[in-house]
């Protein structure tokens, strides 16, 4: 059973093996085949099934920070660096161990994981970082769903650090960019964080509006069901801040 306890564990060992081969290894192409498998085993586990149901969060975050450290390592040694460029593919060594995507995959999900551990200041950082990869992925679109993501990201952090003036920017900017793309999960998402800013200005009445109409796109068949559990919880907060006892236990139950 794939969410078992022990194939969760012999998945992880498998990754961890992985990666040490990749270390101990002196030959470049081994290295990179090594690498490159241990990444793809670690994404294809997280795309089939999520970290609590075949690890803990630290202890995924500990395997994606090797996993990083690896890539980091190899890409030095051999001289395949990030350079800053406005061409995409211009922007990493054809020589490179994993390519933009993959990379900004891998920092997309370790920042993920540092917020569901409360690890706010580092998922931030880590996040920041796989907005500028995902910037030169996408260089010269109006509007890319890589930085979209990213910035819905970056937004969510500041709204949890409370710096609201930078979360409303980064809001007002991916709002603007999902006028182009016109992405219901993205629409669905900035309509609850524009939910959370009202509740937290103290404006009541407008955040409830927000994350019901949130909740209802992102609840529609092919949603977005992680996204809508997490703003039914906002919305419980506020319907208990309001005293309505009896619709704040429907969207936790």
């Amino acid at each position: 059973y794939p969410g078992s306890k022990r194939a969760g564990e012999l998945v992880s060992k498998l990754i961890d093996s992985l990666i040490n081969k990749a270390w101990s290894s002196e030959d470049k192409d081994k290295q990179k085949a090594l690498a490159g498998a241990a990444f793809s085993v670690m994404r294809a586990r997280m795309e089939a099934i999520t970290v609590p149901k075949w690890t803990s969060y630290d202890k995924y975050i500990q395997l994606s920070l090797r996993m990083l450290n690896l890539i980091k390592a190899l890409q030095k040694g051999s001289g395949a660096l990030w350079s800053h460029s406005d061409n995409p593919s211009d922007a990493m060594s054809e020589h490179a161990i994993l390519n933009a995507e993959e990379v900004a995959w891998l920092y997309n999900d370790l920042g993920l994981a540092l917020c569901c551990e409360g690890s706010m200041h580092d998922a931030f950082a880590v996040w920041e970082q796989g907005y500028e990869i995902n910037r030169l992925i996408e260089s010269g679109e109006r509007a890319g769903h890589f930085v979209v993501q990213s910035k819905l990201h970056l937004c969510h952090t500041m709204l949890e650090l409370g710096n609201i003036n930078a979360a409303n920017q980064f809001m007002e900017e991916t709002e603007e960019a999902n006028f182009w793309l016109g992405n219901e999960d993205f629409a669905g998402r900035i309509l609850g964080y524009k939910g959370l800013l009202a509740h937290l200005r103290g404006n009541l009445e407008n955040a409830d509006k927000f994350f019901k109409a949130s909740i209802e796109k992102l609840g529609k068949p092919g949603g977005n069901t992680r996204a809508e559990s997490i703003f039914r919880r906002y919305r419980a907060d506020l319907l208990i801040r309001r005293e309505q006892w009896g619709e704040a236990k429907n969207d936790i139950g």
